[in-house]
């Protein structure tokens, strides 16, 4: 089902990996659930490895302009 919504949102599947990390660190999930968390730093976009985490932010953001975007009609 998520590669069908990431296809839906024209995103690959290593984009919507970056994008449900990345809300799942900023609690942006059903009641703020820890599940699916692994930092020690919760609400701050450190979810991936210590030589990555700057990767990781890119492509955090990288795909959440890509689906705020989406539905632009001034844009082309």
């Amino acid at each position: 089902m998520l590669i069908d919504k990431a296809t839906l949102l024209t995103l690959s599947a290593p984009e919507m990996t970056a994008l449900v990390g990345g809300l799942r660190v900023l609690s942006a999930n059903h009641k703020q659930t820890r599940l699916g968390v692994f930092t020690k730093r919760p609400g701050s976009l450190t979810y991936a490895c210590k030589d990555a985490e700057r990767k990781f932010v890119d492509d955090f953001v990288a795909a959440w302009d890509k689906v705020m975007n989406l539905d632009r009609f001034d844009l082309h």
